[in-house]
C-alpha cells in the first residue's frame, strides 16, 4: 500500500484492491486488512465457485431442491459466508467484490441447478452489499472451465437462462 501511494500522479488516492490468500472466501478472515494513509479507499477481493466441484466442474447438482452431491457449499453456506464478509468489511466501510464467481457450462443437464446456484450467489451478495463479477472466460465448450456468456467471435449473448438470473437477483 504504502509502495503505490507514494509512485505519485492519483495514487494516494485511488482504490486499492486487496485479495485474500488464494482469493477464498474463508481465508479473508485470516488476513490483516492492509493499513492505508488514505481513508476509505480499500477494498476486498474473494472468489465465488463453493462448492468447486459443481461450479467449477459441473459435476451433479446444487441447492435445495437437488439431491446435494456436497455436504457444504449450499445455501446455508453461502449465507452465512456473505454474512461473515459483510460483518467483517462492508460493516466496517471496506466493500468487497467478487471478483470471479459462476458456474460452468456442462451441457450434461443441469441448467436448472445452474440458474437457481447463479440467482441465490448473485442474489445473496447483492443483499450482503458485496458485488459480484462474473468469470466469463470465453469458454463455451462441453469440457474444462466453461464459463463464458458472451461469444467472442460473434459477440452474441450465450445461455440467455443465465442472463436472466443474474437480472432477477439484481
Amino acid at each position: 500500500v504504502d509502495t503505490v501511494r507514494a509512485t505519485g500522479g492519483n495514487n494516494a488516492k485511488r482504490i486499492l484492491i486487496f485479495q485474500s490468500y488464494n482469493t477464498n472466501g474463508e481465508q479473508a478472515f485470516k488476513m490483516a486488512v492492509p493499513k492505508d494513509p488514505a481513508s476509505d479507499k480499500l477494498m476486498a477481493e474473494i472468489h465465488f465457485y463453493d462448492p468447486w466441484n459443481f461450479a467449477g466442474e459441473g459435476k451433479g447438482d446444487w441447492g435445495k431442491t437437488g439431491k446435494k452431491t456436497d455436504n457444504w457449499g449450499q445455501e446455508d453456506w453461502v449465507d452465512n459466508l456473505f454474512g461473515r464478509l459483510k460483518a467483517s468489511f462492508v460493516d466496517k466501510k471496506i466493500p468487497v467484490v467478487i471478483g470471479e464467481y459462476g458456474a460452468v457450462n456442462n451441457k450434461d443437464g443441469n441448467d436448472d441447478y445452474r440458474r437457481y446456484y447463479i440467482e441465490y450467489v448473485t442474489k445473496a451478495a447483492k443483499e450482503n452489499s458485496i458485488l459480484p463479477i462474473w468469470w466469463d472466460n470465453g469458454n463455451d465448450g462441453s469440457s474444462g472451465e466453461a464459463f463464458a456468456l458472451f461469444s467472442r467471435y460473434d459477440y452474441k449473448k450465450l445461455h440467455e437462462d443465465i442472463h436472466e438470473a443474474i437480472m432477477l437477483a439484481v
